[in-house]
């Protein structure tokens, strides 16, 4: 039919690379802007990083507590085990009709929620709990 069909060329773009003297400017700070490009208030943004700064602590903290709890727990439950199996301890707890366990918790990790949890630890256990310190 006579028609002839240019064929496509491939476009290339070049792009030239900052050189290590040419360092991509970085602003000091920021802000936020509305869409009608009028400075935002970021009180509500320090507000949310705030709170969830503290949601992080309290949920370390709770990581924490039961680390410590599970750690007694073994200790109690073989303490228990070995009183009832050796003879000597097992004549006291029959003398006594109780037995006496000390826990140590170092001081950076105790903290009201922990002591609560404890507190229902021991009592589920039908025990209580004594708080004897050295001052």
């Amino acid at each position: 039919d006579g028609t002839k069909v240019a064929e496509a060329q491939p476009t290339v773009e070049i792009y030239q690379a900052p050189s290590s003297e040419q360092k991509p400017s970085v602003p000091s700070s920021f802000h936020f802007v509305s869409v009608t490009g009028q400075k935002l208030d970021d009180t509500p943004l320090k507000d949310v990083v705030k709170e969830r700064q503290e949601e992080m602590k309290i949920r370390e903290q709770n990581r924490s507590n039961r680390m410590i709890l599970t750690g007694i727990e073994g200790t109690l439950s073989k303490f228990v085990q070995h009183c009832i199996v050796q003879k000597e301890k097992h004549d006291v707890l029959l003398k006594n009709g109780y037995l006496s366990c000390r826990i140590r918790v170092p001081k950076q990790f105790v903290n009201e929620s922990l002591k609560v949890e404890l507190l229902k630890l021991v009592e589920s256990l039908g025990a209580s709990l004594v708080d004897d310190r050295e001052p």
